[in-house]
């Protein structure tokens, strides 16, 4: 069984600016063409499409690397924007990642997107683990 990675959909509506956050939408600029993965490079372990112009990725539950799509830009100071709908399955927005050669191929920090209680968590893959980790508490006010 596949999962689908929200992280697909958040790609699909990602906007990037630099500066400071109050910058005006009209400084804000898309990384994503809304047509193909040009500009976009994936990792091992996943697939990766445009359908209806949002970027979806896909990986079967035994895969361990996920599968990650990186931009192959490289950016300084920057805001992110985005909207993201949770179908199901673990994922998130990673940011400041180098690559390596092993686990899910990046080490750097993510932002957790799923139907969890860790959403909007903040993670290090290949470093400390849970920088924060949001509590049942917390999700709940959410709610």
């Amino acid at each position: 069984m596949k999962k689908t990675l929200t992280l697909g959909l958040v790609l699909g509506l990602l906007f990037l600016a630099g500066g400071s956050a109050q910058a005006a939408d009209a400084k804000f600029k898309p990384l994503f063409n809304g047509k193909n993965l040009d500009g976009w490079e994936p990792t091992p372990g996943g697939k990766w499409e445009v359908k209806d112009g949002v970027i979806i990725g896909t990986s079967p539950k035994s895969e361990p690397r996920h599968g990650i799509l990186l931009s192959k830009k490289r950016f300084k100071d920057f805001v992110v924007k985005a909207k993201f709908r949770v179908i199901h399955g673990d994922s998130g927005f990673y940011f400041r990642v180098d690559r390596v050669k092993s686990g899910v191929s990046v080490h750097g920090f993510q932002v957790e997107v799923d139907e969890t209680d860790e959403t909007g968590g903040l993670y290090e893959t290949g470093g400390r683990g849970w920088v924060h980790q949001p509590t049942a508490e917390v999700a709940k006010k959410r709610a």
